[in-house]
């Protein structure tokens, strides 16, 4: 079964909270890069519901 559009951002939120403790460099561009993916997979679920995507902070 899909993930849901919440499920992405939480997946979004936990490689954002990774990245920020990361001290390897390269680990932390991949971690920002995951969350950047899940965070573009949340908005495409919402664009087919005609929701806005919540802010990124």
């Amino acid at each position: 079964m899909k993930p849901t559009t919440a499920e992405y951002l939480e997946l979004a939120l936990k490689f954002e909270m990774l990245a920020t403790f990361e001290e390897n460099p390269k680990l932390k561009v991949d971690f920002e890069q995951q969350s950047a993916a899940y965070r573009k997979l949340a908005a495409a679920g919402l664009q087919a519901t005609d929701l806005k995507p919540p802010e990124a902070q």
